[in-house]
């Protein structure tokens, strides 16, 4: 197996029988919504030609809707993925010539696209972010770009909403560029919040990346946007010119008919958070039942399980793909080298699938934790 990181695992994934290592959203459509977005291909290809402008503006428009935000004209950009979109601030640090603050752990490309672009970056651990910042501990840090990830993948981990104003109160007053990754606030209510507003209300530069994904299944069809405060709009406006003219406009008019919040799939995201709620319940009683402690909360709103499976971690995920499911190791989410022991007990389960995948998966596991205490 090669392990030199987490979408490598996650690419071995996509060919076990049970896959819960993407965090990318795999679950089925119900047949309303799945009927619906039949409705918007074949009225698509009938068509034969779309105004992309208006198509982003329509997925915008939904996306905002579902998010109580909006994204202003010349301010945001659609992109194909949070990947790409991560590259687009990395490359804005680069003109900059900052120095980034990365929350740790982390999904390993962020560190490794930040890298990639020859922008230097340090570790600030998750803790001194959520759930409360220690700002006492940002002040001797020396930061001038930060960082981080609400909710956090993989802990889950994430701040209030008044609590990120403090942090944009506190960005704003030592001048520091705030980069906030909300891939997954779709799943979380409390985040239907205008942060842009937010940010331009008090001062703060900010640059907010959300992406469909992690949360809406339509085939890997997903589509995410970087929205950013006034003072930016020109730079990453002349980054995002020389990434690409635009995205699909078929992709971005699928998307919107998916989040339209009056339309045929407006019970879509209710029923992705009831699946996963679903899902976590599943796994924790496999946990529990096999002698293993959750370490989240059951009523937890991500879309992962981050788990503590002791010293013995490695050899129990190696145990599970062999037997054809595959798991994350916690490992590589401290993208550090020298933090990589901080993870060495710890793996990441996906939650976004059909609950008899789940299932599938959690028999797998506890043969296997079973087969290790008879071991034992």
């Amino acid at each position: 197996m090669h392990d030199r990181n987490l979408t490598a695992i996650e690419r071995r994934g996509l060919r076990q029988f049970v896959n819960l290592a993407d965090g990318h959203a795999r679950q089925r459509l119900s047949e309303q919504a799945s009927s619906a977005l039949r409705d918007v291909c074949d009225r698509l290809l009938a068509a034969g030609t779309v105004d992309v402008i208006d198509s982003e503006f329509a997925f915008l428009d939904a996306l905002g809707a579902r998010l109580t935000t909006k994204y202003p004209d010349g301010q945001s950009h659609v992109l194909y993925s949070a990947s790409i979109s991560v590259d687009l601030a990395a490359k804005l640090l680069l003109r900059r010539q900052q120095t980034v603050h990365l929350m740790e752990p982390a999904f390993d490309n962020l560190a490794a696209l930040v890298t990639l672009n020859g922008v230097p970056v340090k570790s600030i651990p998750e803790q001194a972010i959520c759930p409360v910042t220690d700002f006492d501990y940002l002040d001797k840090q020396g930061i001038t770009s930060l960082f981080v990830i609400l909710p956090n993948n993989p802990t889950g981990a994430r701040l209030s909403v008044e609590d990120i104003g403090r942090l944009l109160d506190w960005c704003a007053g030592h001048g520091v560029l705030l980069i906030m990754d909300m891939s997954f606030r779709l799943l979380i209510p409390d985040y239907a919040i205008d942060l842009l507003a937010e940010a331009e209300s008090r001062g703060a530069s900010a640059l907010i990346i959300d992406d469909t994904g992690k949360v809406l299944s339509l085939l890997d069809t997903k589509m995410s946007v970087v929205a950013c405060t006034k003072d930016l709009a020109r730079e990453v406006e002349s980054i995002c010119e020389e990434i690409l003219l635009n995205t699909s406009a078929f992709e971005m008019e699928l998307l919107a008919r998916f989040l339209d919040p009056h339309g045929p799939c407006a019970d879509e995201l209710v029923r992705v958070r009831t699946l996963v709620a679903a899902n976590r319940q599943i796994v924790q009683d496999t946990l529990r039942t096999s002698g293993v402690v959750p370490a989240m909360s059951p009523d937890e709103e991500m879309s992962v399980e981050w788990v503590s499976f002791g010293p013995d971690c490695e050899e129990i995920l190696r145990d599970c793909a062999s037997r054809g499911l595959q798991l994350l190791p916690g490992r590589l989410f401290f993208w550090r080298a020298e933090s990589a022991q901080n993870g060495r007990e710890y793996a990441r389960i996906a939650l976004m699938r059909d609950t008899e995948q789940v299932e599938a998966g959690c028999e797998i596991l506890r043969a296997v934790l079973a087969g290790r205490r008879r071991v034992a």
